[in-house]
């Protein structure tokens, strides 16, 4: 009996309370911040740190014991944020009102002072050090904040080890706060080893890659004053070549002669590689795609020196090519890259069919970290066959050359930089010689950082050297399609014509090209939500059979205009693009047809 009446009192208690947390868990509350009216950016971000302000689903709040336990913890957030912003007095307190139907919380903050740095004191091996004070960012008579005192103390040890100081021991900053002048000493202590230079050089784990190679990224001589900062830089040159998972240089303790001899110990990376790519694109209203595979085999150490060897085939419904290079990324000194390839190919496009081969030799030299020049030499040897003209064969030595600047944040999808790029190609043939020389660009420029972005593009192109007709088809220059002017189809700007026999068909029209062209367009770029972005862009372009396109753009309505949207999906591997595209002007006067693409990438 006492048994029985003991479970049913454990269960009546259970289920009174279950009903309590049920009834506050249903409440609603009210956040309101107090006392930062006048510091938007200083409530922007106590709000943030707040957890009920911006609440979590999993953090709705089910009683008021969890409610206050949750502002007791919002309370030391803030504290601590504003105290790391100068307010060294900030008092942060809550109030709650409790309604039959609302709790209403209020978040009082009183900032008090901001404090002023008064001094600023490095120690070094229990000596005053007198440093350069422009170095820091914390200067006497500003604010004090608390990211600064970090970063300042930062920079003074990458100081003293590029000051030929190997080992820098570092111990808290000392903050010392004076409540009555509103004024703050900060204090730095290091103990720093016996300033010496660099010395003699032990390379361990390496097995494929030759040490010399590995000596050619040492950015110091023995003897020279010791900087750690060239150490760093040689570890990151190092890593990017590819043929190392981890690269560490240590200096070992000072010999005698003053040296710091010098151990850099490498894994290395496997160099042998089989990958298997597809890549296509899509143009619905044309009907008109390619899709294909890429098998391809890689080594990226033949010879010991970061040799790379490539082999690959290129098989769709386009293009057959098989293709093969050796590079030396480093070929004569740093940042030189120099290859050589030949590629064996056929391709058949709606307009013609090119099958030949080609080969050659490159050398891309990185003048600086954003400035590339490249040049080569190129032998061409091909048939095109015309869909109305009889098969012509062709051979050509071009010689490539182009300066490019790219400062963009990312070759794939670009919110931010700017890219450059000029090049000049003579093309040395009989019976004609030919030229081509374009000038490219392209801008893009954050609205709303990572959400909103302005691109822009434009380029002229122009071929010289030979007549109209006596320039091979795909040596002339051509407008439309999913990378240029999206409104129209792949090469399809400028005049055309009808294959023989097929006059009254809907068949494609054959775009003839021209000599000069002109294009540019606009994108205006938005985050919808998470890896989804949309744009909305306008193009337009001309083409011309005369060597200057712009005596034929008398007026806007000599270009050919288009418009649409796009919308950008990001994988892992990229985003994947889809256009619609609507041609609202053509100066042929030809029906206007709406154009759907999918491709990957940016458009430019």
């Amino acid at each position: 009996m006492a048994s029985a009446l003991l479970k049913y009192s454990l269960l009546f208690f259970l289920f009174l309370g279950m009903g309590v947390t049920i009834a506050e868990g249903s409440r609603e509350y009210r956040v309101v911040f107090s006392g930062l009216d006048n510091f938007p950016e200083l409530k922007k971000n106590a709000q943030q740190l707040s957890q009920l302000f911006y609440p979590e689903e999993e953090s709705i709040v089910g009683s008021l014991s969890i409610l206050r336990t949750r502002l007791k913890e919002d309370v030391l957030r803030i504290r601590s944020y504003l105290k790391a912003q100068g307010f060294y007095d900030v008092r942060v307190f809550f109030e709650i009102s409790t309604q039959p139907d609302l709790d209403s919380v209020v978040l009082h903050i009183e900032l008090g002072e901001q404090y002023m740095v008064s001094a600023i004191n490095v120690v070094v091996n229990h000596e005053n050090f007198d440093f350069p004070r422009d170095l820091l960012k914390s200067q006497k008579g500003e604010v004090s904040l608390h990211s600064n005192i970090l970063e300042d103390k930062e920079k003074l040890v990458a100081f003293l080890k590029s000051s030929g100081h190997a080992f820098v021991e570092t111990f808290d900053e000392a903050v010392e706060i004076n409540h009555e002048t509103l004024l703050v000493n900060i204090n730095y202590t290091f103990k720093i080893s016996q300033k010496g230079k660099f010395g003699p050089i032990v390379i361990r784990g390496s097995e494929s890659v030759n040490n010399d190679f590995i000596h050619r990224f040492v950015g110091w001589s023995r003897g020279e004053q010791f900087n750690f900062t060239k150490l760093q830089e040689a570890e990151r040159k190092l890593t990017e070549t590819g043929l190392f998972e981890q690269v560490v240089i240590a200096p070992a303790s000072i010999n005698e002669d003053g040296e710091y001899p010098l151990t850099i110990s490498v894994v290395e990376n496997k160099a042998q590689h089989l990958r298997f790519g597809v890549y296509g694109s899509w143009e619905f209203s044309a009907n008109k795609y390619e899709i294909g595979v890429v098998p391809k085999y890689m080594h990226d150490n033949v010879f010991g020196n970061g040799e790379r060897f490539e082999a690959s085939i290129v098989w769709s419904n386009v293009t057959k090519d098989a293709n093969v290079s050796l590079s030396n990324p480093h070929m004569f000194v740093l940042d030189t890259l120099g290859s050589t390839f030949f590629s064996l190919g056929d391709r058949s496009y709606v307009d013609y069919k090119k099958s030949g081969l080609e080969l050659g030799v490159n050398i891309d030299h990185k003048l600086r970290a954003n400035l590339k020049f490249e040049t080569g030499v190129v032998f061409e040897n091909y048939s095109l066959e015309l869909l109305d003209e009889k098969k012509g064969k062709f051979s050509f030595v071009s010689l490539p050359s182009s300066l490019c600047f790219d400062c963009r944040d990312n070759q794939f999808f670009s919110q931010s930089g700017v890219r450059l790029l000029m090049s000049w190609t003579p093309s040395l043939g009989a019976p004609h010689s030919l030229h081509l020389f374009s000038l490219q660009g392209s801008a893009y420029i954050p609205i709303v950082q990572s959400k909103w972005v302005l691109a822009s593009w434009a380029r002229a192109d122009i071929v010289f050297g030979a007549p109209f007709k006596d320039t091979p088809l795909d040596k002339r220059i051509h407008l439309g399609g999913v990378g240029s002017l999206r409104g129209y189809a792949s090469k399809g700007v400028g005049d055309y014509i009808r294959p023989q026999g097929l006059e009254n068909t809907k068949t494609r029209d054959s775009s003839v090209g021209g000599l000069s062209g002109f294009s540019a367009g606009v994108e205006s770029r938005m985050c919808i939500h998470g890896p989804i972005w949309g744009a909305l862009f306008l193009d337009a372009g001309q083409i011309s059979k005369l060597t200057n396109v712009f005596s034929e753009i008398t007026e806007m309505n000599k270009l050919y205009w288009d418009f649409g949207v796009s919308f950008f999906y990001f994988t892992q591997f990229g985003p994947i693009r889809g256009d619609i595209a609507y041609p609202f002007w053509d100066p042929r006067k030809s029906d206007a047809e709406i154009r759907y693409y999918i491709s990957f990438g940016q458009a430019f």
